[in-house]
């Protein structure tokens, strides 16, 4: 085929059920995932920066100071996390049920529990500062210094943790860029406050910790331009409070939480064991580590926060080949990522150091090493992360479990610790790389059952009778050409005329997807070519159908115009339907038509 064939229908026959191609979602998979990406390395600079500013101005003292407090941004941010993804995964299921009054409690839920609990966390640090610095780690010299960060960190607490939160959600709803104005907003106060404190106003931890509390604050402020759009899908609704409710968020976004603990507590142990191995400087040379690790986490939280959402909606709308397919395109782009990274860190590893910390040479080589290492665990860190999120939106919350236990603690710190006796502090330095390492053949046998013609099908852990019987689904990617659309829609004729469908049924779903999809085609797209539409029909036992439109056009909503006079078409299939469904979210439109039996 020649280069037309990009945007050529794609017929897959595969156990009597033809597939879509996936270029759909792939490019809105990319095009979520860049600016997640993007929003993470842009929030993630103002830490970055602290610790750059911290290392260059402050000195290697404070610096070892803000590497033992940093495990206590790390567990709010762990306890936000809890209601951010335990919420946004349980919301994409709802979305992609059709559920929309259920999202809004769920979000409006989630943003009240992120208030109550960051309140009781404000309190506790701003009153025991000083114990918490040194449960972490910190000696009589490092205390004061060390409590300083920890109380300028909590009073932002709630902002935060509500950043954290409402993020998340943005995106489910198609306004990623509102999440990346308030990652802008927050770096640059954060930046300029921190040049501020070192250069200008020569100020401490405590400074330094307070200018990233405002920054976050400022962040809120900007992201609550959302709340202004006339078409949002999320806003504050009455609730009432449930139990089950309040145990089915916190459960299904403990994962991310313990992820976050266990490396919290890893660190915790790391900073003890480097301590009695070669001193304070490794610790200092761990901050280092941690510092950069906390740039590189925030790009690969984009990309499973992206895979999060996907394999949340498409586990609600029962829809494997659509969730295999962003399974697959996350561990693609995951691996490749992880390996330019891992590139860059281990070819310029000494001067990355030397830019994170001005120190003498000892500190620095043995820095460098420890990145040298971190390096090649980055391909293992971002599977392991993407199996984590992939199994917090589809509900196999003990398999998230056990994922991050294990990466993040166990396989992390028993391997440190073993191999620190056998090669003394390489040992630790190769714990990042054997938790990635050892995980395959652990969980191997645990997904065992999930066995099937493909591989991808072990790792995602989804049943074999996951959705309807493969003869009663068809599935095909169009492009942006009507002729192409006249093809589909024989061969969904066909399909329906071989599933037994009723002449007159017939006409309804063909005429529905006709005028639809010839909709989107004629007015969706700002440019012809390289534009698709994926088409899903379920054909039920009693013949009743479901159709599934998607595309990523301009927003546009039919619901919106079914009683316009001049919108003949839309009140014609609201009229031969018996319910019209539609959303966005992933920068998609998703319309489901179903027609009676």
């Amino acid at each position: 085929m020649n280069c037309s064939a990009v945007s050529s229908l794609v017929w897959l026959k595969r156990n009597g059920r033809h597939n879509m191609n996936g270029r759909l979602i792939e490019k809105s998979f990319r095009s979520m995932m860049i600016m997640m990406i993007f929003a993470g390395i842009v929030a993630m600079c103002g830490s970055v920066i602290d610790g750059i500013v911290i290392g260059n101005v402050l000195g290697a003292d404070e610096m070892a100071s803000f590497g033992f407090a940093s495990p206590v941004f790390m567990i709010i941010a762990a306890v936000a996390g809890v209601f951010a993804n335990g919420g946004k995964a349980q919301c994409s299921v709802s979305i992609g049920e059709g559920d929309y009054d259920e999202a809004r409690k769920n979000f409006t839920l989630a943003v009240i529990l992120s208030v109550v609990s960051g309140l009781v966390i404000m309190i506790c640090c701003l009153t025991a500062a000083e114990p918490i610095a040194m449960l972490l780690g910190a000696n009589d010299k490092y205390v004061d210094s060390t409590a300083d960060y920890i109380r300028g960190i909590a009073i932002g607490t709630l902002p935060i943790m509500l950043m954290q939160v409402i993020t998340g959600y943005l995106g489910l709803d198609g306004a990623e860029s509102l999440g990346f104005v308030g990652a802008i907003v927050m770096s640059i106060i954060n930046i300029s406050f921190d040049l501020m404190v070192g250069f200008v106003w020569h100020g401490g931890l405590f400074e330094m910790g307070l200018a990233t509390s405002f920054s976050y604050l400022a962040a809120i402020i900007a992201q609550l331009l959302y709340f202004k759009r006339k078409d949002k899908l999320f806003y504050p609704v009455k609730i009432k409070f449930s139990a089950s409710k309040i145990t089915s968020m916190v459960n299904t976004g403990f994962p991310s939480a313990i992820s976050r603990i266990s490396f919290s507590v890893s660190l915790i142990l790391l900073n003890y064991m480097l301590a009695d191995c070669v001193g304070e400087i490794g610790v200092t040379a761990l901050s280092i580590q941690t510092t950069l690790s906390n740039f590189i986490s925030a790009i690969f939280m984009g990309i499973t926060s992206t895979i999060s959402i996907f394999s949340g909606m498409y586990y609600g709308e029962k829809n494997k080949t659509s969730l295999r397919m962003a399974f697959r395109i996350a561990c693609k782009y995951g691996i490749i990522i992880s390996v330019a990274i891992a590139a860059i860190l281990l070819a310029f590893a000494e001067q990355i150091a030397a830019i994170i910390l001005n120190a003498d040479e000892a500190i620095l080589s043995l820095a460098a090493n420890s990145l040298r290492f971190y390096a090649i665990s980055l391909p293992g860190e971002i599977l392991s992360l993407i199996l984590m999120y992939h199994y917090l939106s589809t509900e196999k919350i003990v398999y998230s479990h056990t994922v991050c236990i294990l990466h993040n603690f166990v396989l992390l710190v028993l391997p440190a610790f073993l191999l620190e006796m056998a090669i003394g502090i390489n040992g630790i330095w190769l714990g990042w790389f054997m938790s990635g390492i050892l995980l395959i053949p652990i969980m191997l046998p645990i997904l065992w059952k999930y066995r099937s013609g493909k591989i991808g099908d072990l790792w995602m852990a989804i049943s074999k009778n996951f959705e309807p019987e493969s003869k009663r689904i068809f599935e095909v990617s169009v492009s942006d050409d009507t002729n192409e659309l006249m093809k589909a829609i024989e061969e969904i004729r066909n399909f329906c005329v071989n599933s037994g469908v009723e002449k007159n049924n017939i006409f309804r779903i063909c005429l529905s997807i006709e005028e639809m999809a010839g909709n989107i085609i004629n007015h969706a797209f700002k440019s012809k070519g390289g534009h698709f539409i994926d088409l899903r029909l379920i054909v039920n036992e009693d013949k009743s159908g479901c159709i599934s439109i998607r595309d990523n056009g301009i927003k546009f909503n039919p619901l919106a115009y079914q009683n316009n006079q001049n919108q003949y078409g839309i009140r014609l299939i609201r009229g031969i339907s018996t319910g019209i469904d539609y959303h966005y979210t992933t920068s998609m439109n998703n319309l489901n038509i179903y027609i009676s039996s």
